[in-house]
């Protein structure tokens, strides 16, 4: 001071920040990376090091607006040696190996944050600053680097529908998030397993928080019915107004139908006696009794060959019974008629399917003229 008395400073240190275009390319820079992601979502951010000028000691501490965003982790680098993380003190240490320096570019550290439920749409800074006795060399000579920020730029957050209900405990999960309808653009779908009591509701949700529930208000969950147990689809039209047939016009279930018995496909038996081969599928149903299939060769009236069902015929591989006829050389180019015979309830009913042998030459002559290489590559096949 003016009597020559020392008088005492402390001291803030300072930085200077790269901002935009390219680092420059002898300065040594701590070089913070961009990243995207929505409120609710994780994110990473790189720390590098570029223009390495043989660090042996780094302590960073990440520098971001703590409204946006919430430093979870920090996963280690490309740097072996002492490592030493403290987000719970915000910051993160590192010692070179055995206490020596590093003389190569890389990834410092990639910093874990989540972003906040509430965070808007934007950009917002990421960086990091250092004491100037906390980035040393070999020597323990303090070394100066030069800071590019780095972005977590927050997109605006989806509005999707989702299911929520007893199943889920009431919670927005992507496993119930609803898709749309492909042949009406103004529904949503979700194939789903109920039981019988599961309860639920649908809400429109952005990120994880949900923002309008369907309908609105309580005691009026959709309460799932015996009938409506099982694999289904649920449907939801977020349009609809509501009124007292609420639950029919917007949010509704669609049970599939049951399988019905039907002809499936067929197959040529080549080996012993030729042979036409029916698959029927015969789902077991209360109530339906299946007889088996009866078959007739064109012009060959009152010559008739009944095939009973059993248990143990053949099946393929999707559980469908094979009903074999077999013909001889001069009935190949014949028509055959099977026909289905079963009851339902005690009532009779009846299938019919026309084949004959020259149907499977007609559709291999077909597959090979669209498709020849897979019969080429078998070797006397053509």
């Amino acid at each position: 001071d003016d009597n020559e008395e020392n008088v005492y400073f402390a001291i803030q240190d300072g930085k200077v920040t790269v901002t935009g275009g390219e680092t420059p390319s002898e300065t040594p820079t701590f070089v913070v990376s961009e990243a995207t992601a929505a409120p609710g979502e994780t994110v990473r951010v790189t720390v590098s090091i570029v223009n390495n000028p043989q660090v042996a000691s780094v302590q960073l501490e990440p520098q971001y607006d703590h409204d946006v965003l919430e430093w979870i982790d920090v996963v280690q680098g490309d740097y072996t040696g002492t490592w030493n993380p403290r987000v719970d003190k915000g910051f993160v240490n590192w010692y070179g190996p055995n206490g020596h320096a590093v003389d190569f570019d890389g990834v410092f550290a990639t910093l874990v944050f989540k972003v906040n439920e509430n965070a808007p749409a934007g950009d917002t800074t990421v960086t990091v600053s250092y004491l100037e006795d906390n980035v040393y060399d070999d020597n323990e000579e303090n070394v100066y680097f030069a800071i590019q920020d780095g972005k977590v730029t927050v997109t605006a957050p989806e509005t999707a529908y989702y299911l929520v209900g007893s199943m889920n405990e009431w919670s927005v999960d992507e496993a119930y998030k609803f898709v749309p309808n492909p042949e009406n653009n103004s529904e949503y779908m979700l194939p789903i397993t109920l039981e019988a009591g599961d309860e639920f509701k649908a809400v429109a949700a952005t990120g994880t928080t949900p923002t309008t529930w369907y309908p609105d208000g309580m005691d009026n969950n959709y309460i799932v019915d015996a009938s409506q147990a099982g694999d289904v689809t649920v449907y939801f039209r977020p349009d609809y107004s509501g009124g007292e047939d609420w639950h029919y016009n917007c949010l509704y279930i669609a049970v599939p139908a049951p399988e019905e018995p039907a002809f499936m496909t067929q197959s040529l038996l080549l080996s012993g006696q030729i042979g036409v081969r029916f698959y029927v599928r015969l789902p077991e149903r209360e109530g339906y009794e299946y007889e088996g299939v009866s078959f007739t060769i064109e012009g060959k009236d009152g010559e008739e060959s009944t095939v009973p069902f059993t248990s143990d015929l053949p099946t393929n591989s999707k559980g469908y019974y094979g009903f074999t006829y077999y013909v001889n050389t001069i009935q190949m180019a014949d028509m055959i008629t099977a026909t289905l015979n079963y009851t339902v309830d005690g009532e009779t009913q009846t299938l019919v399917k026309e084949y004959h042998v020259m149907d499977y030459f007609d559709t291999f002559d077909e597959n090979y003229e669209n498709n020849p290489t897979p019969y080429d590559e078998v070797e006397g096949l053509v």
